[in-house]
Order: C-alpha cells, then sequence, then structure tokens
C-alpha cells in the first residue's frame, strides 16, 4: 500500500507482479507499460523506464523538481547533498 497515513488521502496498491487462478508461475504485471508503449510509439526506443521518458512527468518536474517541493528545495538539496 503506498502513502502516508497523514497526508495520503487516497491509498493505492503498486501491483508488480500477477499469477493466475491455477497458475504456479507469477509474471510482471506490465499491462500498462505495453499501453503506455503503444501509445507513444516514438518514445519506445528511448532507452529507460516510462515515467522517465513521459512528456507529462517530465514537465511535472520542470514545474515543481524532483521532490516536488519547487526547484529551489531541489537545488538546495544537490548542493547539500554532494557536500557529504
Amino acid at each position: 500500500m503506498v502513502g502516508d497515513e497523514e497526508q495520503t488521502v487516497v491509498k493505492f496498491y503498486m501491483v508488480q507482479f500477477i499469477r493466475e487462478t491455477g497458475a504456479e508461475k507469477w509474471k510482471k504485471a506490465s499491462r500498462w507499460t505495453k499501453a503506455w508503449n503503444k501509445a507513444n510509439p516514438d518514445l519506445k526506443k528511448v532507452k529507460g523506464p516510462w515515467f522517465r521518458k513521459d512528456p507529462r512527468v517530465k514537465a511535472k518536474i520542470a514545474e515543481t523538481g524532483y521532490l516536488g517541493l519547487g526547484l529551489e528545495i531541489d537545488k538546495a538539496f544537490v548542493e547539500y547533498y554532494l557536500e557529504e
């Protein structure tokens, strides 16, 4: 279950593996990624997971930074982290 009790109103599961009823082996839950690749054929050949390539994700990072707290906080965090 993903989400902090006090900060996240909605909880959700991140399914990574599935197993059909009666099957012995588990397999990756990749249906969403396959659909994303089909919807973004021009990005399929770019290396990396879908979320590193998705234009919507990139736009949000450009707006709020990797931490989601603003670009200035990201910059301060990187400077602090690199000092260590």
